[in-house]
């Protein structure tokens, strides 16, 4: 248990934590099934998450550190491709199973090594301060198995009665988190919470998804036809034809579930009616003394991800001197800043945007004596226009409109542009 609740800290979620607990002991099955299963997803999802940056990690001390949380979180050490590639063993066997000649490494290399399945003899080996990857290489491809790293440990899938594939699916079931938001007020405010854990399909949807598309009737575990997930990977075992319906069904799916949105945005500031019409849309922007542009911004995020985009500029000033004549400065973050999310529709023909953006300017700096010494007093204007509706996909519109604000004497109207694009 200390393991999922390590994972759930680390994902973010400890406020439904007692609750997911006390259902463990609850009376109904149900009830404790399901408080398992949001636990062990927890856990999946933390894992994934420090698993991601350890990929992305450049410097020795930032790898040290994020190996360290994940072993904080399994209990062990973790087994690492760096480790497995590192590993010299030396055996020989002759005319054994693919069990034993897998004891002989694991014996030699002193990593635990685990068998999936059933396999025939292995020919005739002899590995002489070998990597432990080449020899797994090797003997797995002498008998159609494949090897992987799972946790604190090797597992080889071994055929058995049809062949067998691993598929990565882990760009399908990787969780992703909506970006901080924004707190759209020019003092900064009060720190916002991280976004919410995503997950766009679990390894079981994945699995239940290739069962019932592909050759729905060949999938007799009688025959040894089986299909399992395990951290990432889809291992499959089935006849030639269907594995490789099984592929070009995985390649669909990805470019149906790992979509991008190119996110472009372009505000405005304009006298009161001004209309932005077809040829403006098409892109011609003409600035004059009618109309300024105040940013550009542009980011391409997954599908369904909140996003924080700012072209801001910050000042500091002296606000406060407190009790002991120190004076106390304080910043100011003023521009447009927002928060968005671009949604696409099943059809890929529109985007519901939603969104959430902040205009902030310093009009004025007075200067006020006090009894401690001189301040500085800003005016500031800040506006917050929300909206959210559906858009045509890839095309310049109109997304959301300010009228009467402060910023400008004669342009009082705020008008974000915005384009949203599905990129695969």
């Amino acid at each position: 248990m200390k393991t999922l609740v390590l994972a759930a800290l680390l994902a973010g979620q400890e406020e439904p934590l007692e609750r997911a607990f006390d259902l463990l002991s609850s009376d109904r099955v149900d009830e404790r099934d399901r408080a398992q299963a949001d636990l062990t997803g927890r856990a999946d999802r933390a894992l994934r998450a420090i698993e991601e940056q350890l990929r992305a990690a450049a410097k020795p001390e930032e790898k040290e550190r994020l190996h360290a949380a994940l072993e904080a979180i399994v209990g062990g050490k973790v087994l690492s491709l760096e480790r497995v590639k590192s590993t010299r063993v030396t055996a020989r066997f002759k005319e054994r199973s693919l069990r034993e000649a897998l004891d002989d490494v694991q014996a030699s290399a002193k990593i635990p090594i685990r068998l999936e399945g059933t396999s025939g003899p292995v020919p005739n080996q002899a590995f002489e301060g070998k990597s432990l990857d080449s020899a797994l290489d090797l003997l797995t491809r002498q008998v159609g198995a494949y090897w992987l790293i799972l946790g604190e440990s090797v597992v080889v899938f071994a055929a058995g009665k049809v062949p067998i594939r691993i598929f990565d699916v882990q760009g399908l079931t990787m969780a992703f988190r909506d970006e901080p938001a924004l707190p759209l007020d020019p003092s900064g405010g009060p720190p916002l919470p991280e976004g919410e854990w995503r997950q766009p399909l679990t390894g079981e949807d994945v699995a239940n998804l290739v069962k019932n598309s592909v050759d729905k009737d060949r999938w007799e575990e009688a025959d040894g036809k089986s299909i399992q997930f395990m951290n990432g990977y889809l291992i499959v075992r089935n006849e030639p034809p269907t594995l490789a319906r099984v592929e070009a069904f995985l390649d669909t799916l990805y470019r149906k579930c790992e979509l991008s949105v190119r996110v472009e945005v372009e505000v405005y500031l304009c006298q009161a009616g001004t209309e932005f019409g077809e040829r403006f849309l098409a892109g011609e922007r003409p600035e004059g003394p009618t109309l300024k542009r105040l940013a550009v911004l542009e980011r391409r995020p997954r599908d369904k991800r909140r996003i924080a985009l700012a072209a801001t500029a910050k000042t500091s000033l002296l606000t406060r001197i407190d009790e002991q004549g120190r004076p106390v400065v304080q910043q100011f973050i003023t521009g447009p800043q927002m928060n968005v999310r671009a949604s696409l529709g099943p059809d890929r023909t529109s985007v519901s945007v939603e969104l959430e953006a902040g205009f902030s300017k310093i009009l004025s700096v007075a200067r006020k004596k006090t009894d401690r010494g001189e301040i500085q007093v800003p005016e500031i204007a800040n506006h917050v226009l929300r909206h959210a509706a559906p858009v045509p996909a890839g095309t310049w519109t109109v997304v959301g409109r300010f009228q009467g604000a402060q910023l400008d004497p004669d342009r009082t109207d705020i008008v974000i542009l915005g384009r949203f694009t599905p990129v695969e």
